[in-house]
């Protein structure tokens, strides 16, 4: 197995369009991604696929995002685990960007989200 088949980003989503875009920018770098929806399980499946960084779009549902948020940062499986919000808010407006590892204002462009998960998620894109 290479390098980069080995890291897994999970997508926490309410939105078909950015679980879509962010599907391929994670694809086009080799890496694996796991799709959440918004109301499922997330810390189990953060649990079960040890991602390197879990991608969390709370513009549809932001209590929800808030939710699965907290929980993720409470259990201890999963807390440290690197998150990153995209929203169209402004990350200082946006509470989420507040609680979470890392930020990126809408529209996400492929050199924001590379450089992102370098940052963020301490391992190199490809």
């Amino acid at each position: 197995m290479s390098e980069t088949e080995a890291y897994t980003v999970l997508i926490v989503w309410s939105d078909a369009q950015f679980i879509y875009l962010m599907r391929y920018y994670i694809k086009t770098i080799g890496y694996r991604a796991v799709v959440a929806p918004i109301d499922g399980d997330v810390v189990t499946l953060a649990v079960q696929n040890r991602p390197a960084m879990i991608v969390l779009d709370p513009d549809i549902l932001e209590s929800a995002s808030q939710d699965v948020l907290g929980a993720l940062k409470a259990d201890r499986s999963t807390c440290d685990i690197p998150v990153l919000v995209c929203s169209w808010q402004e990350g200082n407006a946006n509470r989420l960007a507040q609680e979470a590892d890392g930020y990126l204002q809408k529209p996400v462009s492929y050199e924001e989200f590379l450089a992102v998960l370098e940052d963020v998620a301490y391992i190199s894109a490809v």
